[in-house]
């Protein structure tokens, strides 16, 4: 953990000099991180801050930047690029604790309360999903590493809760057109509380979802049991091994991920919330994330769309689009 705090550096190294390193790996030190883990999500998050305080001209000393109202500045001000790490409740629990650990003045609150899992939905970025795909196919069990493709390929591929890859089988995957169709009923969604639904699974996880099906025939594609519970694959997790900087593996993040890759694409809204399940979406999590790469074209659509129905659409249809 140690070597964790001592070797990090940001992706963007703009802004990162020597001063600001010892700066913040001093403040990371002093924090007491749990883990190698946590260190370098404390150290990310309090880079990303520094960085931005000395853009505003605060000098680096602990009790002049990390307080309170600094702290709610860069959170309304701040570039939420950089807040890879989780959500804006992720953001100010960590900063709260590295304020806590390293000033005296500062007019802290005397204890911090860890987020829960249902507010770290952030998505992951690209370099992150590419990490653990890699880490999948290198796990030490095989079962380890038929549960954590099997997550990425229908959590961040499809879109599913947790939940609903519990009870997800062979039979419930439709080849249509060269590509992986899912079919959700309320054997699958009881517990999720979404709409049955039908959706699709994204073109590059395409060999794995071949494999899962060669293995598993009928029975449930992410785990060897006939009837396994989201505590087993709960388990699971707790024993996947992958890379330190990386975050721990959550299939609310990896459905947040889709989600967002979904609305960066060119299909309307109403596709992706009848793929997700959803009537609405919570853009506080996805919309600092979402992707637009040709803004003036679009713009140029906007100028000239219409919305029509369909013919033969009635109303409250939830039909997806898959082809």
């Amino acid at each position: 953990m140690v070597d964790r705090i001592a070797t990090y550096q940001p992706a963007d190294n703009t802004g990162w000099t020597e001063q600001t390193a010892d700066f913040v790996r001093d403040l990371v030190t002093t924090t007491r991180p749990s883990s190698a883990r946590d260190a370098h999500r404390l150290a990310a998050i309090t880079a990303a801050f520094v960085i931005w305080g000395e853009q505003q001209d605060v000098p680096l000393v602990a009790e002049q930047l990390i307080t309170p109202e600094r702290l709610e500045e860069y959170l309304a001000s701040g570039d939420r690029a950089q807040w890879v790490h989780g959500t804006q409740i992720g953001v100010r629990w960590a900063l709260r604790r590295v304020g806590i650990a390293n000033t005296r003045r500062a007019p802290w609150r005397s204890r911090t309360i860890t987020p829960g899992s249902k507010t770290v939905s952030f998505p992951y970025t690209p370099d992150e999903i590419r990490l653990y795909q890699d880490a999948a196919a290198k796990q030490r069990t095989p079962a380890r590493s038929r549960y954590m493709q099997a997550a990425l390929a229908f959590h961040h591929g499809a879109g599913l809760h947790a939940i609903e890859l519990v009870h997800l089988r062979g039979r419930d995957i439709e080849t249509r057109h060269g590509r992986y169709v899912v079919h959700l009923t309320s054997v699958h969604t009881a517990t999720s509380h979404s709409p049955s639904r039908t959706t699709i699974v994204h073109e590059s996880y395409n060999p794995i979802v071949e494999r899962l099906l060669r293995d598993a025939g009928d029975g449930i594609l992410a785990h060897a049991s006939a009837t396994p519970t989201a505590a087993s694959f709960t388990s699971i997790r707790k024993w996947l091994v992958y890379n330190d900087a990386l975050p721990e593996l959550s299939p609310r993040r990896l459905r947040a991920t889709w989600l967002r890759d979904a609305l960066s694409a060119p299909v309307p809204v109403r596709t992706v919330l009848d793929a997700a399940g959803l009537m609405s979406i919570d853009f506080a999590a996805v919309g600092a994330s979402l992707i637009d790469d040709d803004p003036q074209g679009h713009l140029t659509v906007l100028a000239s769309h219409r919305a029509a129905p369909r013919p033969g659409a009635r109303p409250g249809n939830t039909t997806t689009g898959v082809p």
